[in-house]
């Protein structure tokens, strides 16, 4: 068992053409390989693209939704606070006209 003389059972013998066919087969999928991954960065750049996209539609958005909370606290101000400078104007001119 281990001297090195004795013949392995496991022993594997390729013909040219078999060796031939398993490279012509390794070059195929090879192939194949390449243009899936090809196909695949183009898909994942277009994704990146959207992605990029889609963040400058929510920074719109977020800008659109700030201005719009920006208005609401003016009015908001306006309705608070109408009341009291009519008041005051009031009683300004009242104070002056007499």
């Amino acid at each position: 068992m281990g001297n090195g003389n004795e013949k392995s059972d496991f022993t594997v013998r390729y013909t040219n053409q078999d060796i031939f066919n398993k490279i012509n087969s390794l070059e195929k999928k090879l192939t194949e390989m390449c243009i899936e991954y090809n196909r695949l960065r183009d898909e994942l750049a277009k994704y990146n693209g959207l992605r990029g996209r889609m963040k400058q539609v929510e920074d719109r958005v977020g800008k659109i939704e700030h201005e719009g909370a920006g208005k609401n606290l003016v009015g908001d101000s306006v309705i608070k606070w109408g009341g009291w400078a009519i008041a005051a104007l009031t009683l300004y001119r009242a104070w002056i006209g007499s």
